[in-house]
């Protein structure tokens, strides 16, 4: 594709999420603020400490799927080795 960064970014749908990006934070974002500011305080605190644990736990397991994986030292871009990768340790793990 024309204008692309090393296969990754493009214009062509650069310019599509910049305009839905800017839709979400001035149209949807004020009707989500509006929905949380009515839930009460305890249950949002609850909520968020939930939220908080299930992020903890997520970023402790990947950080010790990926401090296993032996990947080699070079440039190239190992994304779809290291997802085949985790893919198969979750499945693995969770057998």
């Amino acid at each position: 594709m024309k204008f692309n960064i090393k296969g990754r970014i493009c214009l062509e749908t650069m310019i599509p999420f910049g305009v839905l990006g800017t839709f979400a934070l001035f149209r949807m974002n004020p009707f989500f603020l509006k929905i949380y500011h009515s839930i009460p305080t305890n249950i949002s605190n609850k909520v968020l400490m939930l939220i908080t644990f299930i992020f903890i736990i997520d970023f402790i397991i990947s950080v010790k799927i990926i401090h296993r994986l032996s990947l080699p030292n070079s440039e190239e871009d190992h994304t779809s080795e290291i997802t085949k990768r985790v893919r198969e340790t979750l499945i693995k793990y969770f057998e």
